[in-house]
């Protein structure tokens, strides 16, 4: 199997640098000043999730012993969907803008599903039906995963979760959709690989 020794992309350093900055940045907002807009987020589990997500990619890579392209692109993508949430509830756009939770289960989902299609376009040979085939299942699963943890969450005592089953549809089907829209798009934008 391949060894990666080094990041694919360096010049992409700096936007996954910036996405960690801005992330960790409002998380630290949210534990140290009041907002009443954040009480009953759950805001100490999202510091400690969502910092775990910042660095998971470089320490699966070097658990891995390199065995997969390391991408600072996909990095950044990766930690991007939750910048936009720490940043949305800080300032109270999911009280004050109508469907702006829809609006971000569709956007989210296309920088998480780039995030695994740039990983698996840098580290393989897939064809381009197949690397499209596995990026929308894997956003379709990690959609099913989130609503399930949104789920368990709300019945373990989260005030401000009011999931009902026409809303969790409709975070399905919006996710779904842009997962499957970006693992195209990104799928044809880096690769000129004819369809097996």
């Amino acid at each position: 199997m391949t060894v990666f020794s080094k990041p694919t992309d360096l010049r992409a350093r700096p936007f996954y640098c910036l996405m960690v900055a801005i992330l960790e940045g409002g998380l630290l907002l949210g534990l140290l000043v009041h907002l009443s807009q954040l009480e009953g987020k759950g805001w100490a589990a999202r510091t400690v999730f969502y910092t775990v997500i910042t660095f998971a990619l470089p320490l699966v890579w070097n658990l891995s012993h390199r065995r997969f392209a390391l991408s600072y692109l996909a990095c950044g993508l990766l930690v991007a969907p939750f910048a936009v949430d720490i940043w949305g509830n800080i300032f109270g756009l999911y009280d004050s803008i109508n469907n702006f939770d829809n609006y971000l289960h569709f956007t989210n989902w296309t920088l998480l599903v780039s995030c695994f299609t740039v990983s698996v376009l840098r580290s393989s040979d897939l064809s381009r039906k197949t690397v499209v085939s596995l990026a929308t299942g894997f956003g379709s699963t990690m959609i099913i995963l989130w609503e399930a943890m949104e789920y368990l969450v709300m019945k373990a005592g989260t005030e401000s979760l009011h999931l009902t089953y026409e809303d969790t549809v409709g975070d399905l089907l919006l996710s779904m959709s842009g997962g499957f829209v970006s693992a195209l798009l990104v799928t044809l934008l880096m690769t000129k690989r004819p369809v097996r």
